[in-house]
């Protein structure tokens, strides 16, 4: 049994909200020609997840992490330091 947009019992994600979140992210990098990052990524899908539970579109999700999420500063900005390797 399903509650609410797509979620199953557990809470988990239906398969097409797992496919709106990968879409959108995949859209930002696209968008700003950023080679993969798992860190981004991670914090891109956060975002995308979280929208995408209260029912915000794929192109709605899209676009908030393009805009939200500028680029290159985006990326530098949650590079680990190398305080954070020691």
């Amino acid at each position: 049994m399903k509650h609410g947009r797509g979620r199953d019992n557990d809470g988990d994600m239906s398969n097409s909200e797992n496919s709106i979140v990968v879409e959108a992210v995949a859209a930002w990098f696209r968008f700003y020609v950023t080679p993969f990052d798992e860190k981004i990524a991670e914090l891109l899908c956060d975002d995308a997840i979280r929208l995408c539970s209260i029912g915000i579109s794929e192109t709605e999700i899209t676009g908030y992490l393009i805009r939200t999420h500028v680029g290159s500063a985006f990326s530098i900005g949650n590079a680990p330091s190398s305080s954070a390797r020691h």
